[in-house]
């Protein structure tokens, strides 16, 4: 589906180079406490944007958004299944590593594709709310924003709410 609707937007006047985006803005709070940041770039975007864009404007700027945390989610997820497979090797010797639950690395697999799920039917969900209104895009475009905000920060915090072993 948003496959579908990014070609919708790249095939209408509304092009990427219309929009005014700055994924620093995001980045520079993910450095500093990293809460509360979703949002702030694609508000910016859509703020400073030219105006008469409608709902697609909206839309884009919460995708482009999206992205970026996307690409953090990927990073911290990278890091923790570092972290988990060094954690498998070492602890081999003492239960079965190759398969759940004694395999670190593939309880984070799982733990990100259930989540993956859930974020999909709970904007699909959201966007539902606007039963086919000029809305239903750009709702579903925060909501995949947030959420995946939302993971990038519980991916990061995940080695410091770890139970010392």
């Amino acid at each position: 589906m948003r496959a579908v609707f990014l070609l919708a937007i790249l095939a209408s006047p509304l092009a990427a180079e219309d929009i005014v985006f700055d994924g620093m803005i995001a980045m520079r709070c993910w450095e500093g406490s990293g809460v509360d940041c979703a949002g702030l770039a694609a508000r910016r975007c859509i703020e400073e944007s030219p105006e008469g864009l409608g709902t697609a404007l909206y839309s884009l700027c919460f995708y482009r958004e999206a992205e970026i945390w996307e690409k953090q989610v990927e990073i911290e997820m990278a890091a923790l299944t570092e972290q988990a497979s060094e954690d498998d090797t070492a602890n081999a010797e003492y239960y079965d590593t190759s398969t759940l639950p004694g395999s670190q690395v593939l309880a984070l697999e799982e733990m990100q594709a259930a989540w993956e799920g859930f974020r999909g039917a709970r904007c699909d969900a959201v966007a539902a709310e606007w039963a086919g209104g000029t809305g239903r895009q750009p709702a579903r475009a925060e909501c995949i924003m947030r959420m995946t905000a939302q993971q990038a920060l519980y991916l990061a915090r995940m080695p410091e709410n770890r139970i010392a072993q």
